[in-house]
């Protein structure tokens, strides 16, 4: 089992690039009011989905981890939870790398992820 790294992380004109194991990945990033979680991605379009209600500083964390979990999902084929684990991961050390406090920082997000969620809503699968 190989652990994916990603490297070159950049945003330009509304978008983010980065290598995840050595291949560059590009997304498109819009910013939408209805976003059925924090993030989301399009299987099939190389675009990531951002709550408008996360403050712009903190869109690029929401980034990282998106791209790199539809990535890791449909580029290289890995389970749901294992690439959404390692997203997580990456995306915590993007947010230190910038001085940003993950604990502090999950907890906005996870914040505007319950205003989110209708009272007795399930996750998606």
């Amino acid at each position: 089992m190989t652990r994916s790294r990603i490297t070159n992380i950049q945003f330009r004109h509304g978008t983010i690039s980065m290598k995840v194991d050595g291949r560059k990945v590009t997304d498109k990033i819009k910013v939408s009011p209805r976003v059925p979680e924090v993030g989301h991605y399009k299987k099939k379009k190389n675009v990531v989905l951002i709550d408008r209600k996360i403050p712009a500083k903190e869109r690029r964390f929401i980034a990282v981890h998106e791209a790199a979990e539809r990535y890791l999902r449909y580029g290289e084929g890995m389970p749901k939870m294992k690439a959404h684990r390692i997203a997580e991961r990456e995306e915590g050390r993007y947010a230190r790398k910038h001085g940003v406090s993950w604990v502090k920082y999950h907890r906005d997000v996870e914040r505007v992820w319950r205003k989110n969620r209708r009272p007795g809503q399930r996750r998606r699968k």
